[in-house]
C-alpha cells in the first residue's frame, strides 16, 4: 500500500515538474506550439538598393522592427516568467496537499496495524488462557498460517503445552508456519514488518 502510494506520488512530482518545464520554456501555449511546429516565421529583411535618405529610412524601419520584435520577447519572457512562478506555486500547494495526504494515509494505515495487532493479541491471551486441548481443537479450525501468527504471540512454554494437544499433521502444518513467518520476519529488509 505505501510503495503504491510513493510510486503514485512520484509519478504526480514528474508530471508537474514537466509541465512546469513546458510553460517555462513556452511550449504551453498556441504561439509555442506554432513556433514548435515552424508556423508564422518572421519574414527575412529585404535590404533596400537605394542609396542615400531611403537608406537611412530602411535602416530606421529596421531598427524599430527589431525594436518591437525585442519588446514583443521581452513580454513574453515576462509572461513565461509570471506563468512559471505561478506554476510553481501550484506545485508547492499541490506538494504540500500530497504530503498531507501521504501523512493521513501513513497514519491510517499504523492505525490499522495497531488495532489489528491488538486483536490479535487479544485472541493471542484468549488463546494461552485456555486450557491446551481446548486451545488445540481451536487451532485445528484455523488455517496454518493464521494459527502460526497467533502461537507467535503466546509465551513458548503455553505455546508447547497448546501444541503438544494439537494432532501430528496439523501441529506440523503449524510449526512450519511458524518457521516461514518468524524466517520472514527476521530477513534484511524487513524490520517493518508486522508479525
Amino acid at each position: 500500500m505505501k510503495a503504491l502510494l510513493y510510486a503514485v506520488a512520484a509519478l504526480l512530482s514528474f508530471v508537474l515538474a514537466l509541465v512546469g518545464l513546458m510553460a517555462y520554456s513556452g511550449y504551453l501555449n498556441k504561439e509555442g506550439l506554432e513556433k514548435l511546429l515552424g508556423h508564422n516565421q518572421p519574414a527575412a529583411p529585404t535590404a533596400a538598393a537605394e542609396p542615400g535618405a531611403d537608406d537611412l529610412s530602411a535602416t530606421a524601419n529596421a531598427l524599430k522592427e527589431r525594436e518591437e520584435e525585442l519588446a514583443a520577447r521581452e513580454a513574453e519572457i515576462k509572461l513565461q516568467q509570471q506563468r512559471l512562478e505561478d506554476t510553481q506555486a501550484q506545485m508547492e500547494e499541490l506538494r504540500g496537499t500530497l504530503q498531507e495526504l501521504i501523512a493521513q494515509l501513513t497514519e491510517s494505515a499504523d492505525l490499522r496495524d495497531a488495532n489489528e495487532e491488538a486483536r490479535l493479541k487479544a485472541v493471542a491471551d484468549s488463546l494461552a488462557g485456555m486450557k491446551p486441548q481446548q486451545a488445540a481443537l481451536a487451532l485445528e479450525q484455523w488455517p496454518p498460517s493464521q494459527a502460526a501468527q497467533l502461537l507467535l504471540q503466546v509465551e513458548d512454554r503455553v505455546r508447547g503445552k497448546i501444541l503438544d494437544s494439537v494432532n501430528q499433521d496439523k501441529a506440523a502444518e503449524i510449526l512450519k508456519a511458524m518457521a516461514e513467518r518468524e524466517s520472514a520476519l527476521s530477513a534484511p529488509g524487513s524490520a517493518t514488518a508486522k508479525p
